[in-house]
């Protein structure tokens, strides 16, 4: 299917581009779907304490009624009085109560008209000290400074990561096509986003996690699909360059698209599913900003793979010979496409030592990973449970403890077939997905060392959903080669120390996008952007260091089927007479250099 999308998308590159532009345009243009979803009380009382006046004097006695005058007239704004002088005659407080509308942008509009004439007060009377409180003034100070990190992140992250993406692509073609791309992805996720509020039921606010995250997802994907395309391309360039004939030609080109897409878009959308499966768990618990996550992560990875296979192919049909392989590649004797033999690398070499010592391998992991899941089964955490207590009841009821439960289970099942249906290897489609659950936990106890006990729950329970799939998005690229080659007839284990050196190397540039993305939202000045950024970043590198070049490999050592006796006697697998070139027979013809099988 990814085969055909990409092949369609390069005959009708230009139709693609409009479409997808126009699109993109839309989505950016509309603004989100109303203020960010706040899980508090927005609180409807706002307080001015005046202090370094005489409450008797005349001058004060008018400025204060002239200010209560002025206040009550603000649209929004029910009842203003003086609660009095709280000690002697110098300090005054003025309470005021805002309607219970239901439009936040008139409460927070309200609000704000209400404590700009409160502070004129200190510029009438001289000697006047104004301080502005209550729980309406409270939520809007936090909501301002989430709205400014946000502001903060897109500004500080999209520059970089578009540096990134210029250094890493391999050309300035590879660049712009990269970032247009991402910069499309984004915009269509935030539309999805939009026409996803309008559903019955689905969440309305939307956070801007959206286009960051489709952006860096977007980015990551067509730096896989790129690199592979490019792998694709060199028997074609090499046979051009042996033959003089010049440029290769758009029949070549197509097939190399066809090619790639056929192997990594698959693994394109199954990256894209295993990110939405671990937020679906975040549907059913009582919280709206919760759910707003769960549909913006959501937007974010269906708009990033969607637009990773369609765009990305238009361009490289549009850009044509200014995408091409490294003159390295055409020039290597021994590289001869994308399923070609890969020489020993850092990789190479983790994912040798994991095969030789899995089981060690799986317990130094989990070792190394248990210690930072204590604080979640202590009581310096207390509050993080509190996202599972629905708002009628003191505490979780029996019919939400069995829907927790439910879907807690169905999850690592449902990640454990995915990664069945994209490695056919049962090795980690058992323990992948409790492996990233496991990293999400100690991400989120690791967190309480530079933030302190006091965590928000709603940040670190939303980040701890969303890291188990980008980190099983990025392992995927890996199991995604090693399954190729062992489908062209390679052994199991040059199979998996070949596709850990080829996945390996390209999604280490790939996940960079996303590293820049967490990165920026962990040195966020509120408490709860820093947390959730954090998180992610405390997982990626977890999954970077331990899971993706370690477990992975481990995991598929567990069950080697080259050693059931009733496979033993059976001839080795032979290239497919229609297979693309470079594709495997198997391991002894590379080595040898021939298609006859091994002697028994």
């Amino acid at each position: 299917m990814t085969a055909r999308l990409g092949a369609f998308c390069f005959r009708h590159r230009w139709k693609v581009i409009t479409w997808v532009i126009l699109a993109a345009c839309a989505g950016l243009a509309a603004p989100l779907a109303g203020p960010v979803p706040q899980e508090h009380h927005r609180g409807w009382r706002l307080t001015a304490t005046v202090t370094g006046i005489d409450g008797g004097a005349d001058a004060a006695t008018a400025t204060l009624h002239g200010t209560m005058r002025d206040v009550a007239r603000i649209p929004g704004v029910t009842r203003i009085r003086v609660s009095g002088p709280a000690t002697g005659h110098d300090h005054v407080t003025l309470a005021v109560t805002l309607a219970r509308s239901a439009d936040d942008g008139a409460h927070d509009a309200a609000a704000a008209r209400a404590a700009a004439r409160l502070r004129r007060i200190g510029d009438t009377l001289p000697g006047a000290r104004v301080r502005i409180g209550g729980d309406a003034w409270t939520a809007l100070a936090a909501r301002s400074a989430r709205e400014r990190d946000a502001r903060r992140s897109k500004v500080v992250a999209v520059p970089v990561a578009i540096a990134v993406i210029a250094v890493s692509a391999g050309g300035a073609a590879a660049a712009c096509t990269l970032v247009v791309a991402a910069t499309a992805a984004a915009g269509i996720a935030q539309g999805a986003r939009l026409g996803l509020g309008l559903l019955p039921g689905a969440p309305d606010g939307a956070t801007p996690l959206v286009p960051l995250l489709a952006f860096a997802l977007a980015a990551g994907h067509g730096l896989v699909l790129l690199a592979r395309y490019r792998e694709e391309l060199v028997p074609a360039y090499r046979e051009a360059l042996v033959t003089g004939g010049g440029e290769v030609g758009r029949a070549a080109r197509a097939e190399a698209v066809e090619r790639a897409w056929h192997g990594t878009g698959r693994t394109v959308l199954f990256g894209a599913a295993a990110i939405v499966i671990p937020l679906i768990a975040l549907v059913p618990l009582p919280s709206t900003v919760l759910r707003a996550v769960a549909a913006d992560g959501a937007s974010a990875a269906a708009g990033a793979a969607l637009v990773s296979l369609t765009v990305t192919a238009a361009l490289a049909a549009a850009l044509g010979g200014r995408l091409r392989p490294s003159p390295g590649a055409v020039a290597s004797p021994g590289f001869n496409g994308a399923l070609s033999r890969v020489e020993a690398g850092r990789f190479n070499r983790a994912a040798a030592f994991a095969q030789r010592h899995p089981v060690r391998v799986g317990a130094a992991v989990a070792a190394l990973q248990a210690p930072a899941c204590v604080p979640l089964l202590t009581a310096r955490t207390p509050d993080l449970w509190t996202v599972f207590r629905p708002a009628e009841h003191t505490g979780p009821s029996g019919e939400s403890y069995a829907l927790y439960g439910a879907v807690g289970a169905a999850v690592p099942l449902a990640l454990g077939l995915l990664l069945f249906l994209a490695g056919r290897a049962p090795g980690p489609a058992i323990g992948a997905p409790l492996a990233v659950l496991l990293t999400a936990a100690a991400a989120v106890g690791a967190t309480t060392v530079p933030h302190g006990s006091a965590l928000d729950p709603v940040a670190v329970t939303a980040a701890a959903a969303l890291a188990p799939g980008l980190a099983l998005n990025y392992a995927l690229c890996p199991l995604g080669r090693i399954r190729e080659y062992r489908d062209g007839g390679a052994e199991r284990r040059a199979a998996v120390l070949w596709g850990a050196q080829a996945g390996g190397r390209v999604v280490a540039v790939a996940a960079l996008p996303m590293v820049v993305v967490a990165g920026t939202l962990a040195t966020a000045r509120t408490d709860v952007t820093a947390q959730f950024g954090t998180v992610l970043l405390i997982a990626g590198a977890l999954d970077a260091l331990l899971l993706r070049h370690l477990l992975l490999p481990a995991l598929l050592a567990f069950r080697d089927r080259d050693r059931d006796p009733r496979r033993r006697l059976r001839r080795p697998r032979r290239a497919r007479p229609d297979a693309p070139p470079g594709h495997l027979a198997t391991v002894h013809e590379l080595e040898r250099g021939d298609d006859r099988p091994p002697r028994a």
